[in-house]
């Protein structure tokens, strides 16, 4: 089976948690161009989360934002 060409325009809100990056891996997977971005809300585990963010942007090779 032939991919199609890659798309572009997608960012993905990466919290650090399962859900977001079966999210990152599944556009991935379609050939979507992502970015992830976390955002620091004051929530009680922000560093493990953040850490978990970029670890796993960085898994996928996709460039990695923080907003706080």
């Amino acid at each position: 089976m032939a991919l199609g060409p890659l798309t572009e325009g997608a960012t993905v809100l990466l919290s650090g948690g399962i859900d977001s990056a079966t999210v990152l891996a599944a556009l991935l997977d379609q050939r979507v161009v992502a970015d992830s971005l976390f955002v620091d809300y004051g929530q009680p585990a922000v560093g493990e989360e953040r850490d978990a963010s970029a670890a796993i942007a960085n898994n996928y090779g996709c460039s990695w934002s923080s907003l706080t």
